[in-house]
């Protein structure tokens, strides 16, 4: 194995790139990959919802885990959305702003869970994107 083989193209994680997920007709979400302002956020908003719980992170309720992991997605991953309408007639998309809201709602779990799909798909498009770009 090359080293080059381990390279991942950190520009797709940290700008964004739209990707289609399986399972969700036309909708195509703009998304980050675990960029490290994402990573950081997280330690620091789990650590910070622990202390509640003697800085236990695995004792965090579900609900107040699913309100972080949505506020984690909209403030830092999730970037744009194509293809989600307010009609049947498709003459009123939903804006950015309305989905990313929507993130953490326990009513809204299957968009939550489109957006944690979209996000790994760019990481591993960014490892695919290099090796291609390298010829791989």
């Amino acid at each position: 194995m090359l080293l080059k083989d381990f390279e991942t193209d950190s520009a797709v994680i940290n700008d964004g790139k739209f990707v289609k997920v399986d399972g969700y007709d036309e909708l195509e979400i703009k998304t980050r990959g675990y960029t490290d302002a994402y990573l950081d956020a997280r330690t620091r908003r789990l650590k910070q919802a622990a202390e509640k719980y003697d800085g236990d992170i695995d004792l965090i309720p579900n609900g107040e885990r699913r309100q972080i992991n949505g506020e984690l997605l909209r403030d830092y991953l999730v970037l744009d959305v194509k293809g989600v309408w307010h009609d049947k007639e498709k003459q009123n998309p939903v804006t950015a702003d309305e989905f990313r809201a929507l993130l953490g709602n326990p009513s809204y779990d299957r968009l939550t869970s489109a957006c944690w799909r979209a996000v790994g798909l760019v990481q591993v498009a960014a490892t695919a994107q290099q090796q291609d770009a390298e010829g791989n």
